[in-house]
């Protein structure tokens, strides 16, 4: 401030002090230069008073005012977290996710009621058709079962079928299961053996002949009437059942309490086999 006042001072003192018109106006000239000088330093002088008036306010590190930290349009949404905010989408979505999984197990056969079992489905008849060994366990001796190659074509009719089968005697020395088991006479043959849904079935056999040679009991002929065979097929390899009827000769006896039982074979002839259910 003191500086402006020298320079007013020495203006007055020109104006004062006498001369031509061209000195004066060349004092002015330059008193005017000067006084161009003398307002840039007066806003210099400005510039740095109010620097001074303005150090109060709020700055960064850099220098730069804080104000733009504080304005409420950039200032950050707090419904719009990050860490959760509308993340709570993908929880929303792995419970989802994991509701579809149970979904997944709920839509097991057990939720829907139905039953991965055939409950209610016809059930399928086994297929006998084949060769097996016939072993007829009479109640005279049990363990010297006749023994018969039974050939049995099935053929299904309705829920049930039907049975052609041919018998073929085979011989046994006595008190012997195994041998020699050949093949003697002609085959007995049973046709149109009806069969139930269930597997069961009845073949009638009104007159039987055993020869001496396929008695394993007492290699007598033996004659027998009225035999019935109660049997049911079990599963596709095994036939089984009762046997009832009358011996004729060599003396009269029931032949009540008589079993028999077929097991399928193929090649040789079993070894070991069933006499009954």
């Amino acid at each position: 401030m003191n500086l402006r006042y020298g320079w007013l001072l020495l203006g007055v003192m020109a104006w004062g002090c006498g001369g031509d018109d061209s000195n004066v106006s060349g004092d002015d000239t330059s008193s005017t230069g000067s006084s161009g000088d003398d307002d840039s330093v007066s806003v210099s002088m400005t510039a740095d008073d109010d620097d001074d008036d303005d150090d109060t306010t709020p700055t960064d590190s850099s220098g730069t005012p804080e104000s733009s930290s504080t304005d409420p349009d950039t200032t950050t949404d707090p419904t719009a977290d990050t860490s959760t905010g509308t993340g709570t989408d993908s929880s929303e979505s792995t419970a989802a996710t994991s509701d579809d999984g149970s979904s997944s197990d709920d839509g097991s056969s057990s939720d829907d009621g139905s039953s991965s079992s055939t409950t209610g489905d016809p059930e399928v008849l086994p297929d006998i058709s084949g060769e097996h060994l016939l072993a007829i366990a009479t109640s005279f001796d049990p363990n010297l079962p006749l023994q018969y190659v039974a050939t049995v074509v099935q053929t299904p009719d309705g829920d049930g079928a039907v049975l052609d089968i041919q018998l073929q005697p085979l011989t046994l020395d006595v008190n012997s299961t195994t041998t020699p088991r050949e093949p003697f006479g002609a085959p007995l043959v049973i046709d149109d053996v009806a069969v139930a849904a269930d597997g069961t079935f009845q073949i009638s056999i009104p007159t039987l002949f055993v020869a001496g040679e396929c008695n394993p009991i007492t290699g007598s002929d033996v004659d027998a009437e009225d035999i019935v065979l109660d049997g049911e097929i079990v599963d596709d390899s095994s036939w089984c059942g009762s046997v009832d009827g009358n011996v004729t000769s060599p003396i009269e006896t029931p032949l009540s309490g008589s079993t028999f039982a077929a097991t399928r074979f193929d090649g040789d002839l079993p070894l070991v086999f069933p006499g009954g259910c």
